[in-house]
Parts: C-alpha cells; sequence; structure tokens
C-alpha cells in the first residue's frame, strides 16, 4: 500500500474514533463527578443535583440572585427530594443583599410548614441568619413542633428574639 493511502487511511480512523471517545469518556466524567456519586448515592436526579449546586455556590458567592435565579429557586423548593430542598433554602440564606434578601425570606418562610422536620429547622437556622424580623412569631409558631429538635432550636429562637415561648 501506498504511504499517501495508509496516512489517509490512519486520518479518517483517527477522525472518526477521537469524537467518539470524546463523547465517551465525557459522559463518564459526568456521571463521576463529585455531585454525580453523591446524587446517586442519595437517590437524587444527577442533573437536578449538579444544577442545586450550582445555584448554592453561586448564592453563596455572590450573596444575592436574579429574578430568574428566585424562579429557579422556587422550582427547587418544590423537589420532592429533602436534600435538594435542604440545598436551596441554605443558598437562599446566603442572599443577604437588600434587594433579594425579602424574596429570600418570603421563599424560606413557605417551608416553615414543610413535612421534614429537618427542612423545618434549616429553615429556622438561615431565618435567623437573614435576620429575620418576624422570627419571634415564627419560631413561637414551631415550639408546639411534633419534632424535638425544631422544638428546641425554635424556643431557643423565640427566647432570643423576646417571643413567647411556652415550655
Amino acid at each position: 500500500m501506498n504511504p499517501v493511502a495508509k496516512r489517509w487511511i490512519t486520518g479518517v480512523c483517527v477522525g472518526m474514533c477521537l469524537p467518539v471517545a470524546y463523547l465517551l469518556v465525557r459522559g463518564y466524567v459526568h456521571r463521576n463527578d463529585k455531585y454525580a456519586r453523591t446524587a446517586q448515592l442519595a437517590g437524587i436526579d444527577v442533573d437536578t443535583w449538579a444544577e442545586v449546586n450550582r445555584f448554592y455556590d453561586h448564592a453563596a458567592q455572590t450573596h444575592t440572585l436574579s429574578p430568574e435565579e428566585l424562579r429557579q429557586a422556587n422550582r427547587l423548593l418544590a423537589n420532592r427530594n429533602m436534600e435538594v430542598r435542604m440545598r436551596t433554602i441554605s443558598g437562599l440564606g446566603c442572599c443577604n443583599d437588600p434587594v433579594t434578601a425579602p424574596d429570600a425570606l418570603r421563599m424560606i418562610r413557605t417551608k416553615l410548614s414543610d413535612p421534614d422536620s429537618v427542612i423545618r429547622r434549616k429553615c429556622l437556622m438561615n431565618l435567623r441568619k437573614l435576620n429575620d424580623p418576624d422570627i419571634g412569631k415564627e419560631a413561637a409558631v414551631l415550639v408546639a413542633d411534633p419534632d424535638k429538635m425544631v422544638r428546641d432550636t425554635a424556643r431557643e429562637f423565640a427566647d432570643e428574639s423576646g417571643g413567647s415561648a411556652t415550655k
């Protein structure tokens, strides 16, 4: 076989194999990054987990959210997975910008009645982090929560803010 034909055949093989190899490796790397492994262990959709972590990272770095990101947070708060909701609440708790903080507070307050006690407690902690002026009232309501951890946290916050916590 002449050398030109050999180079041409080699070029065609490399040209066709590299894109296929790239796509296979890219998919493998995506499924094995740190977020993907965590998501797979927790039974969370990998793309949703990556999205909520990007949301949290952005909120933690900038301390503010755009209207589009607030809509994204609303959608993530409606997710059935507790880990996704908890990470979203943590991201909202980082938004201490005067423009976005009222929206973040409002969104966090909506989850004070979440069925998961971990979420209710996380909400209280993030409301405190954002210096919510109404935390005493909200904590006073949760003093009667069925979960002991939520009750203890609510009692502590209600006492600190001068709310009426019953013991």
